[in-house]
């Protein structure tokens, strides 16, 4: 997988474990993955830096939060 898959993978991971805390909550084994895996969005896409990781998620949380919805939603009628 080259570094561009890799990134996108890493924010879709990062986006199902936003939505899922938002929405659900996650268990302690999911909430350490989701930690992992967000520290290593925030380190490879920001260069560590937290400030600049916490505005893209502002920025880009309603839209990827309703795309979430609408696929379970999907899923759910099948």
């Amino acid at each position: 997988m080259s570094p561009p898959e890799q990134l996108i993978e890493l924010e879709r991971a990062f986006w199902i474990c936003d939505h899922a805390a938002t929405t659900r909550g996650v268990e302690d084994s999911t909430a350490t993955i989701c930690f992992a895996v967000t520290d290593r969005l925030k380190d490879v896409k920001f260069g560590g830096d937290f400030e600049e990781l916490v505005e893209w998620w502002r920025q880009h949380k309603p839209f990827e939060h309703a795309d979430l919805d609408r696929r379970e939603q999907s899923l759910a009628r099948r």
